[in-house]
Order: C-alpha cells, then sequence, then structure tokens
C-alpha cells in the first residue's frame, strides 16, 4: 500500500484532529463503526464472488475432463444407408 506508506503519523493524528473538531467524538465512533461493517461486507463479498468463481471453473473443467474421456464415435453421423443421402439433380 504505497499511498499509506507516504503518510506520516503526524499527518493521521491532524486529520483525526481536523475531524473531531469538525464533526465531534459521537458522529467520529458512528463512522468508525459504519467504516468497519462496510469493510467487513466487501471482504464477505468478494470472498462469495471468488468461491462462487472457483467452484465454477472446477465444475467447467470438470465437463471438459469428462466429454474429453468419452470414446469418440465417428459412425454415429454417417449415413447408414442411401436413402439418406440426396439424388443427384437432374436440369432439363
Amino acid at each position: 500500500m504505497d499511498l499509506f506508506s507516504s503518510i506520516g503519523i503526524q499527518e493521521i493524528v491532524m486529520i483525526l484532529v481536523i475531524a473531531l473538531i469538525f464533526v465531534g467524538p459521537g458522529k467520529i465512533a458512528e463512522f468508525g463503526t459504519s467504516a468497519g461493517k462496510m469493510i467487513n461486507n466487501l471482504k464477505k463479498m468478494s470472498t462469495d464472488v471468488t468461491t462462487k468463481l472457483e467452484k465454477e471453473l472446477l465444475e467447467e473443467k470438470k465437463g471438459k475432463e469428462a466429454t474429453a474421456s468419452l470414446p469418440a464415435n465417428t459412425t454415429e453421423n454417417k449415413p447408414t444407408d442411401q436413402t439418406s443421402e440426396k439424388p443427384p439433380s437432374v436440369h432439363p
């Protein structure tokens, strides 16, 4: 996190003092609680999305492996008799 490495302790204290003056101690605590809940929700949502994507990728991979392991049946799509072929066209 390069953003926080450039901010020192003095800058953080100054921001907190200014926030305390403008907002008051009750609102800062309320904001901290709200921010903590929001961060927890974001973590939960990202974990859920990651888990779902991994599950779908694993299912897709298993599906591809299952179809790849099936024997190729080459005679299935070929016509078995001459009646299924088109007759030659006759031009007058």
